[in-house]
């Protein structure tokens, strides 16, 4: 009997976290399908994602540097994917140096609000494990949350692209074939061209779960596309499972962003650095992101970590 669906994760890991709990009685609305004419296949190889690039430049160089990103969702029967495209200031180097490097991927994703923790299990160097756990926005314990195991590759590193990807097999509410791909190619000596996608193939389960979050607690949570204009001439945001994917999206493209944008700073500070930078982006899209207030976030994630450095620590011991 599902009498409470702790809200985690339908479609994919990035997903996991949109949901809190549900009752079993409350109504479940038909899941929409939206479909699209995005590419079947999470990544797309240094020559596509070239042409990517050199299609949205001139779009992407006429906004600023922080809304410099395209985002793209796609909601299938049982297959959801969400895609975002930008230029970034950060140099190539840093890049394939860093996202190539599991413990440094971890050190970025911990920023999103619902990862609770993120650890590296090293027994295999050739094939890491990564093991992300999440959970409600408020604190928790990363044993207390969802763990999803991701093994962790690095499919391309060249002087002209990378491509890194994070994979599991199973998620929660029995979702699979999850996948995080984070691929990118230089521009210039001060600036990158990256896409981040993650994909998830779900089925009754979580297509249950996810209709009851969307007719009770995330019936009024937008994303980011503009779908029109109220009468005061604000604009009208998408809502759904469109709604979601966007924003799960955006979460862990603004968790990259606000990592590297603090990467220079002295290492004492820049996890502090990172996180009010990545709440920075809260408040500048509190329709889609604002969860609970700055202070309360940097407490959470601030005990989340000391939780994850004894995860850690104890799994060193074994």
């Amino acid at each position: 009997m599902f009498s409470a669906a702790v809200g985690f994760a339908t479609m994919s890991a990035a997903a996991t976290a949109e949901f809190e709990l549900v009752s079993e009685r409350t109504p479940t609305p038909q899941m929409p399908i939206v479909q699209t004419s995005l590419a079947a296949h999470a990544w797309l190889g240094l020559a596509s994602l070239a042409s990517v690039y050199q299609s949205m430049k001139q779009e992407l160089n006429n906004n600023t540097i922080e809304d410099s990103f395209n985002l793209k969702a796609q909601v299938l029967d049982e297959l959801t994917k969400g895609d975002v495209f930008a230029i970034i200031p950060y140099p190539y180097e840093l890049l394939a140096d860093s996202l190539t490097v599991p413990q440094q991927v971890c050190h970025a994703i911990v920023l999103h609000v619902n990862v609770k923790g993120c650890v590296v299990e090293n027994s295999n160097p050739q094939q890491p494990l990564v093991d992300v756990y999440f959970g409600r926005k408020e604190y928790q314990h990363p044993q207390k949350a969802l763990k999803v195991q991701y093994e962790f590759s690095v499919g391309e590193r060249k002087d002209n692209y990378t491509l890194v990807s994070m994979t599991a097999d199973k998620g929660p509410l029995k979702t699979e074939n999850i996948a995080i791909h984070i691929e990118f190619l230089p521009i210039d000596k001060d600036a990158s061209f990256i896409h981040f996608a993650y994909s998830a193939n779900y089925g009754d389960l979580a297509r249950f779960a996810l209709n009851t979050y969307l007719a009770t607690l995330g019936r009024n949570k937008v994303g980011f596309s503009e779908i029109g204009t109220d009468k005061q001439g604000e604009p009208v945001y998408i809502k759904g499972i469109q709604g979601v994917v966007e924003r799960n999206t955006m979460r862990y493209f603004f968790a990259l962003h606000s990592y590297f944008s603090t990467y220079y700073q002295p290492e004492s500070q820049r996890f502090d650095a990172s996180l009010n930078r990545w709440f920075d982006y809260v408040e500048k899209y509190p329709k889609q992101l604002y969860e609970l207030p700055r202070d309360e976030y940097l407490k959470a994630k601030h005990k989340e970590r000391r939780d994850a450095d004894k995860i850690l620590a104890k799994s060193k011991e074994s």
